[in-house]
């Protein structure tokens, strides 16, 4: 049994447990301090009479069939204004009522989630059994939230053609940045959106307000878990401008959750479609790459939900089945025609395959317990497995990993009161546990079907293609990620006032674990070693001991100003765990002590005014600013680990000159000898936990950790009955400059090695080829490179800490503009879209060891020359659009969406020069050795893109009625134009530069249907 199995098996047995749980659980539900994520809608206004004068005292009911009280009521106050909170997206109908007044009902309000919808009324005098009714149409601007977001109800939900997973619907938001190729498809990833300059790894998923992140990830978290649609009643996001109930500005979909009633109610979505169901948008210079499959191959999703009630009036459920997966070609890969040769030959009858597959069994219950008090629980068995890990066009099969991940389970519970009609309660507490293995494709023992690898083959990359093949470059088991997200809340609310003020806190456990086949790869360029990575085993035993978040939120309208103040602390504290590492054939095994890391402390204000421009609830100019700390979790913990700290990774060159592809050199000596030359740090492989140190100004204090300061200004407006159109102006700027994207890699922030300085580094230029595809032709130079001289290499004890600690200049910038329209008109047309136009600027123009370079912001790792550390791209737009309209035939319905969006970023393009390229220009080998490479840049950022990319995708679909049942088949056609855009380009400069990646799905025929009972 490998290593890799024993250490799953172990860990699947030895599940993380947090002993303060059961005490801050008790805390939270003792201290009841809110989250906003937990409030849904609002109904508020003003209530005259026929003078215009306010009427304090009037009672106002809201009824509808989506509270479970059936009716929600308050007073109005002195200055006749009232506010409903925590209401259920809905219809609902709104009644006033006073002694000596007729009574006034409002029908048909159609409340969407998380909107504020501004509901007057004027009395006249006359008996209470008077009433007079009034069906109007229902708000669309919202007056008094200053938030900017969208909202997809179920019936937009069921009509667009989309694979029904939150994110999917996120990609339809103008200012929403993602791939889009195979979205409509097949789903981006959920932590791969952006907006408004934010970062990857700062994209939320929520469940009923509550983060549903783990600590599987290097960044703020990452998602293994995905919402089943059969559980969704509507999907809200947020993309800017949120309240103090947030930590991060960043984008957030949150997934309200459906709840069974007193009637029984069962519905089914299921779609399929597989190759025979797609066209072919391969042109000529596309199949001239060697791509002969793309798309497809099978696409499915099964998805029966039901429920009811349990006892009428007391409790309901309902639950849901959900088996959906996807089996796509991977554009221009196919399997090795001999998996253990160290030349990548294709086997062109055997295309590559990505396959993702989930099973998802969910139930929810619902208790009134009393007429103040609900309790909700829910819980989700959701195995997920990736067959294919990180397949793509620069990694054949054999390079992948298998990862089912098991357990992957969610578990939520959460309580409501309105204790009066001013005063409410709510609390809850989710569970997420998961894990990521990564198991070795050639691991006969779990991985099913025909095994022609070696399953210990060393890994390789072909640096003139940046193809991995052979095996995995890294496979490892990333486990016992277990988390708590404790939330509590307390609103205080008054017609012109409310007050909320809440604590949240999330804390668990993470183990990993990180292997590679022999300890080492081997890089090649044109089929020619050049050089071996050699890596020590690598366990990380990691705690988050807390993320604390306490926050105050006061929303106080002043005649036709809203403001809304709030003020958030945040506390997050995270530690190592002793732990002992297994050794490999060059580093032994070592044990390290556990140690506490993180102490953090933030307090970050917001800011929000909206102003009703004209006072009839039509047009709202809204201004925001607030402060929002960098999202981290317990990365910098584990860059902090001891093991982190000492030397994980050196590099060798490597001169093959028997041509075995092994290695033949004495290890222990680091010197050069035999095949091998010099070891790139001779600190690798011992037990040195202070290889790399840290300024303890970035571990422990009060506003240490990156943050970012938002800014917004907007303007909605009513041009016409359910027509609306909105314009904003978004900025975004960073500081305390510590950690990049997110990555474990760069969370040790911006090192100095302290036993060098720029004066240890000699300078060079890179002659570029002729190639028309380049910037100028080709065949210029590009200077401003260095390499350390020869008597300085090896050596490294480094230092990390802030950015703006070395002279020079560092800021990140984002400014843009966002234009949209809205409109819900009559016979179910709705119409919506927009365009952002925006660009993310980035400085790093200071010197830290090498004179020439910097980190590379997007990729974090790879370096650009000094003259290019003003990055200023131009400033990108896109367009998207979604029309939904019942055609005048009986039940039948169109809907349509396009998107239009700029092509990928081909400045991040690199070469590998060899030693005999850059020699005559350094006047001396590299350091590294005469056989040594470099990967270096050619062109400035931002000066290169690809084609822009357009999609248009289509749903007609069909609705009968039989009795109770309604069915409604559809089909689907996404890419209706068999559009062949490219969105990822191989960058490494060589034979495949600009080789596509990823290509749109060519013209997929989807059919599916939609059955209520």
């Amino acid at each position: 049994m490998t290593l890799s199995m024993q250490v799953s098996r172990w860990l699947l047995q030895r599940r993380p447990r947090c002993s303060a749980f059961p005490g801050i659980v008790a805390l939270a539900f003792l201290v009841l301090t809110p989250a906003a994520g937990f409030a849904q809608s609002s109904i508020a206004g003003v209530v005259t009479d026929e003078s215009n004068a306010v009427l304090p005292g009037v009672t106002v009911e809201a009824s509808s069939p989506a509270l479970i009280e059936k009716v929600r009521t308050v007073v109005t106050d002195g200055n006749g204004r009232f506010q409903l909170v925590d209401l259920r997206p809905g219809v609902y109908n709104v009644t006033f009522s006073l002694a000596g007044f007729k009574s006034v009902v409002r029908e048909g309000l159609s409340l969407p989630a998380t909107f504020t919808a501004t509901v007057n009324a004027q009395m006249s005098v006359g008996g209470l059994e008077e009433t007079i009714t009034v069906t109007g149409e229902s708000p669309v601007v919202d007056v008094q939230r200053t938030a900017a977001g969208t909202t997809f109800s179920k019936e937009v939900m069921d009509a667009i053609p989309t694979t029904r997973m939150p994110t999917s619907y996120a990609v339809f938001i103008p200012a929403v940045q993602s791939n889009i190729a195979t979205a409509a498809a097949t789903g981006p990833a959920i932590n791969g959106l952006v907006v408004h300059g934010s970062e990857q790894f700062e994209a939320l998923m929520t469940i009923d307000g509550f983060d549903i992140r783990n600590m599987n990830n290097s960044g703020g978290g990452a998602f293994f878990y995905y919402p089943n649609q059969g559980m969704t009643q509507e999907v809200t996001v947020t993309t800017g401008a949120a309240g103090a109930e947030s930590q991060m500005a960043s984008i957030t979909t949150n997934v309200i959750p459906r709840e069974g009633g007193n009637a029984f109610a069962v519905t089914f979505n299921g779609a399929y479609n597989n190759g025979s169901m797609q066209g072919d948008n391969l042109n000529d210079e596309l199949q001239a790459q060697g791509v002969r499959l793309s798309g497809l191959k099978a696409q499915w999703d099964w998805n029966p939900a039901g429920g009811g009630p349990i006892v009428q009036n007391k409790v309901w459920f309902w639950g849901a089945y959900r088996n959906w997966g996807t089996t796509q070609y991977s554009t221009g890969m196919y399997y090795s025609k001999d998996p253990n040769s160290w030349v990548y030959e294709p086997d062109l009858n055997r295309p590559a395959l990505g396959k993702v597959k989930s099973d998802s069994k969910a139930i929810r219950l619902t208790w009134q317990a009393s007429e103040k008090h609900k309790l909700s629980g829910f819980f989700d068995y959701q195995p997920f497995t990736h067959y294919y890990r990180n397949f793509g066009r620069t990694t054949t099969p054999e390079a992948t990993t298998w990862s089912p991940i098991r357990p992957n389970n969610l578990t939520q519970v959460t309580w409501k009161s309105p204790a009066t009609n001013r005063l409410l309660f709510e609390a809850g507490v989710t569970r997420l546990d998961g894990t990521l293995p990564q198991y070795r494709q050639e691991d006969e023992e779990l991985f099913s079907g025909a095994n022609p690898w070696n399953r210990d083959n060393i890994a390789a990359r072909e640096l003139s293609t940046g193809i991995a093949y052979r095996a995995a470059q890294l496979y490892g088991i990333f486990a016992g990620s277990l988390n708590y997200k404790v939330r509590t809340a307390v609103s205080y609310v008054t017609g012109s006032h409310s007050f909320r003020f809440g604590f949240d806190d999330n804390f668990g456990n993470r183990e990993e674990v990180q292997e590679r086949n022999g300890g080492y790869t081997v890089s090649l360029r044109n089929g020619v070693p050049t050089s071996i990575s050699l890596f020590a085993p690598v366990t990380y035993l990691t705690k988050l001991n807390a993320d604390i978040g306490v926050h105050a939120q006061d929303q106080w309208s002043i005649g036709r100003a809203t403001l809304n103040l709030g003020v958030r602390y945040d506390h997050l504290e995270s530690s190592n765990r002793a732990t002992r590492v297994e050794g490999n054939r060059f580093v032994p095994a070592r044990e390290f002590e556990g140690e506490g890391v993180v102490n953090w402390n933030d307090i970050s204000p917001r800011f929000g005014l909206s102003y009703d421009l004209l006072g009839n609830g039509k047009t709202a100019v809204k201004f925001t600013l607030g402060k929002y700390p960098q999202g981290q979790s317990i990365q910098l913990a584990q860059a902090n680990n001891p093991i982190a700290r000492s030397v994980l990774t050196a590099t060798r060159t490597f001169t093959d000159r028997n041509g075995d592809f092994v290695p033949d050199c004495d290890f222990n000596n680091t010197g050069a000898n035999g095949e091998c030359g010099a070891l790139s740090n001779v600190n690798f492989g011992k037990n040195n936990a202070s290889a790399t140190t840290f300024d303890p100004k970035m571990l422990e204090g009060y506003g240490v950790r990156g943050y970012n300061w938002e800014t917004s200004v907007s303007i909605q407006r009513e041009v016409l009955p359910g027509v609306s159109v909105d314009m904003g102006y978004f900025r975004r700027k960073g500081g305390n400059f510590a950690f990049e994207s997110g990555n474990i890699a760069l969370a040790a922030g911006y090192v100095d090695n302290l036993l060098v300085t720029p004066a240890d580094y000699t300078p060079y230029c890179l002659t570029l080829p002729a190639d028309q595809r380049l910037p100028g032709g080709g065949g210029s130079q590009v200077c401003g490179f260095y390499d350390i001289n020869p008597n300085r290499f090896g050596q490294g004890q480094f230092f990390a800490t802030y950015a703006e600690n070395f002279p020079g200049e560092i800021s990140k910038t984002y400014n843009g503009v966002d234009v949209g329209f809205n409109a819900r008109l009559a016979g179910g047309l709705r119409v919506s879209g927009g365009t952002s136009t925006g660009r993310s600027r980035i400085k790093q123009c200071f010197v830290i060891d090498d004179p020439g370079t910097y980190i590379n912001p997007t990729t974090g790792f790879s370096t650009w020359t000094q003259q290019w550390c003003d990055r200023k791209p131009p400033f990108l737009t896109q367009f998207k659009g979604t029309v939904v309209y019942p055609l005048p035939w009986g039940g039948v319905q169109m809907s349509a969406i396009y998107l239009d969006v700029p092509g990928p970023d081909l400045s991040t393009t690199s070469y590998v020069a060899t030693n005999a390229e850059i020699a005559p220009s350094l006047g001396r080998n590299l350091a590294a050795g005469a056989n040594a490479t470099v990967t270096l840049p050619m062109m400035e950022p931002g000066s290169l893109y690809g084609d822009r990319l357009r999609r248009v995708d289509l749903r007609m679909g069909k609705s009968f009625t039989l009795g109770r049942t309604r069915v409604v088949p559809s089909v689907d056609i996404f890419n209706l134009l068999n559009a062949s855009g490219v969105s990822a380009y191989n960058t490494r400069y060589g034979p495949q530069w600009l080789y596509a990646t990823e290509i749109q799905d060519p013209r997929v025929f989807r059919i599916s249907a939609q059955v209520d009972f």
